[in-house]
C-alpha cells in the first residue's frame, strides 16, 4: 500500500471547479477552520450540517449534552461571504440500531433541502464516514461530482466501523473519489476500501487563536501571574478522561500554585464538578469552565504552561494542533496520530492512556520544565489550516485526474 502525503511542492495550479458542496455533521467549532481556509478557492462554498430535532428540547431543557449536539452550537454565528450553512433537520433516537439506519434518512432529507442546486456543484467533500460520506457519495454519484471523505473518527470508533459489517459504509469507502486520514497509522486498515487514501493531519486556526503574551493573556483572565496552570478543552465525556487527568494533576506536587482549567460541555460536568471541589486545596485549585467562547478560550490557550489532554481514543485531536499552534507544549496521552505530531520533547511529552502513575509522571515533569515557546511556535506553523487546505485541495485536483 502507498499512502499519499502531502509535500507542498507541487506547481499544478488548475481550478477544480467553482463550487463546493461540504456534508458535515458540525460546522462552528470542528470543521470550520479548514473549511473557511479552503473557501476563497471557490466562488461558492454550501456546507450542509446535520442536526437531531430532539436536541431543539434544550430550550426548556438545561442540559450540556443537549447543547452540545443542538443547531445552535454546530451552527456558527459567522462565516466568510462566499459560504453559505444550511441545517438539515433529521429526527433519530440516539442509539446505534437507529444510526445503522441513519445514513439514508440524512441522503433524502439533503436531497430534499437542496433540491435542484445539487446539480451544479463541482466537488463534494464529506467530513466523517458515517453518515456525512455516504450522504457525499451517493450525492456525487449521482449528481456527477468527485467525492472526497474526510475520516475524523477516532480511533475506537473507526475500528468499530471497521468491524460493523455495515454494507452502506463499505460502500461509501469503496466508492468516494478520495480518503483523507487525519493520521498516517490507520491508512493500511482503509486501503482495503480504497487505493486512493491520504495522510493530511488537523490543523488550527490563527484567527481563531491570535497570540498573545502570557502575560497579558492571564491579565485578560484575571488569573494569577505567578501559578502554574494546566489546561485542557473538549467534550465533558468518558472517553476524554477527565476524571483521570483530576486524579493525576491532584498527584503532583509543586512548590508554586497550580490552576488546573478545563473547559467544555457534556455529561459528566457535574460529576467532574464534585471531584474538583474535592481534590483542589490550597496549592491546587482545579476549575470545570463550562463551554468557553472564543475569546477566552484563545486567552486559556496564551495564558497556560501546558495543554494537556487525556483521553483514551483519538484520531489527531484538533486541540493538540491548536496548542503548538499558541506555542504551549501537548501532555497527555500518545492515541491516535499524537505520536507522528509530538516527535520531540521540544514539544511535549506523551503516556500511555489509561495509565494514572504514566499520567502523572508527564504532567510533573511538564510543569517543572522550562518550554521553549518559540520552537514550538516554529513547529506549528506547519498545521495552520491554511497549509492544511493547500494539501486538502490537491487532493481535490487528485480526483478529477
Amino acid at each position: 500500500m502507498s499512502v499519499h502525503k502531502p509535500t507542498r511542492t507541487r506547481q499544478d495550479t488548475s481550478p477544480v471547479g467553482n463550487k463546493l458542496l461540504v456534508i458535515a455533521h458540525n460546522y462552528s467549532n470542528f470543521t470550520k477552520g479548514q473549511i473557511d481556509a479552503i473557501a476563497d478557492r471557490f466562488d461558492t462554498v454550501l456546507v450542509a450540517v446535520r442536526y437531531n430535532r430532539f436536541t431543539e428540547l434544550s430550550a426548556v431543557i438545561d442540559s450540556d449534552t443537549l447543547k452540545k449536539y443542538g443547531r445552535e452550537f454546530k451552527i456558527a454565528d459567522s462565516a466568510p461571504e462566499n459560504v453559505e450553512i444550511v441545517p438539515i433537520p433529521l429526527t433519530y433516537a440516539p442509539v446505534s440500531t437507529w444510526y445503522r439506519y441513519l445514513g439514508k434518512h440524512h441522503y433524502w432529507a439533503t436531497k430534499m433541502k437542496l433540491g435542484g442546486r445539487l446539480e451544479t456543484f463541482d466537488v463534494v467533500h464529506a467530513h466523517f464516514s458515517w453518515t456525512a460520506g455516504y450522504v457525499a457519495t451517493k450525492l456525487a454519484t449521482e449528481f456527477d461530482m468527485e467525492s472526497v471523505i474526510t475520516v475524523h473518527e477516532n480511533e475506537d470508533r473507526l475500528y468499530d466501523e471497521l468491524r460493523s459489517e455495515n454494507d452502506d459504509l463499505y460502500w461509501t469507502w469503496e466508492n468516494a473519489d478520495a480518503i483523507i486520514r487525519v493520521n498516517e497509522k490507520d491508512c493500511a486498515k482503509l486501503a482495503r476500501f480504497n487505493d486512493d487514501i491520504y495522510a493530511i493531519p488537523n490543523g488550527y486556526d490563527r484567527d481563531r487563536f491570535p497570540l498573545q503574551s502570557t502575560t497579558d493573556a492571564r491579565t485578560q483572565l484575571g488569573v494569577s501571574q505567578d501559578a502554574k496552570i494546566v489546561f485542557s478543552v473538549g467534550g465533558l465525556i468518558p472517553r476524554k478522561r477527565y476524571q483521570l487527568l483530576i486524579e493525576a494533576i491532584a498527584d503532583t506536587s509543586s512548590s508554586e500554585q497550580v490552576i488546573c482549567a478545563i473547559g467544555g460541555r457534556g455529561k459528566e460536568r457535574a460529576a467532574l464538578e464534585d471531584l474538583a471541589e474535592t481534590h483542589s486545596d490550597d496549592g491546587l485549585e482545579i476549575r470545570i469552565l463550562g463551554f468557553i467562547p472564543d475569546e477566552a478560550l484563545a486567552a486559556w490557550m496564551n495564558a497556560c504552561d501546558i495543554f494537556a489532554l487525556a483521553s483514551e481514543s483519538e484520531g489527531n485531536p484538533t486541540v493538540m494542533f491548536e496548542a503548538l499552534g499558541c506555542g504551549k507544549p501537548y501532555v497527555g496521552t500518545n492515541v491516535g496520530g499524537v505520536d507522528e505530531i509530538i516527535t520531540e520533547e521540544t514539544y511535549g511529552l506523551l503516556c500511555d492512556p489509561d495509565d494514572k502513575a504514566a499520567l502523572t509522571d508527564v504532567l510533573q515533569r511538564g510543569l517543572e520544565n522550562e518550554w521553549d515557546r518559540d520552537a514550538i511556535l516554529e513547529y506549528g506553523r506547519q498545521y495552520s489550516w491554511d497549509d492544511i487546505a493547500s494539501d486538502v485541495y490537491d487532493v481535490y485536483r487528485d480526483a478529477q485526474e
